[in-house]
């Protein structure tokens, strides 16, 4: 099974069809979108895959980006069984970063009274 089927499956595995606002499922919708853009899916035959418009998908491509730059952890979170499932590069690392700041070993930068996110 190549990657693109793999995405089509955990599509069908989540339930990311529904029209669920959940924000787990949101955000899991946001990664599966962008995966799929990446793959070279048009941004109006990943809306039809989801059922939702293509500008829909433009936004959450948009809101991956932000979120992924951010190292948001709640979305980190939500998307971090997908990313297992896919093998993606990152998700070991991401799954440590969680684990060491709920540890209490995690340290922050303040530079000037902002968080410098560059150290995750």
């Amino acid at each position: 099974m190549n990657e693109y089927q793999k995405i089509i499956s955990l599509i069908d595995q989540y339930g990311l069809r529904r029209k669920d606002r959940h924000r787990k499922l949101v955000y899991q919708r946001f990664y599966i979108y962008y995966k799929l853009k990446r793959y070279c899916a048009t941004l109006t035959e990943i809306g039809e895959l989801l059922d939702v418009n293509h500008t829909t998908v433009i936004h959450g491509i948009k809101m991956h980006h932000q979120y992924w730059k951010q190292k948001d952890q709640v979305y980190l979170n939500a998307i971090n069984p997908l990313m297992h499932e896919l093998n993606h590069e990152y998700s070991n690392e991401l799954t440590l970063h969680v684990a060491t700041k709920r540890s209490g070993i995690y340290g922050e930068i303040k530079i000037s009274g902002v968080i410098d996110k560059q150290i995750l």
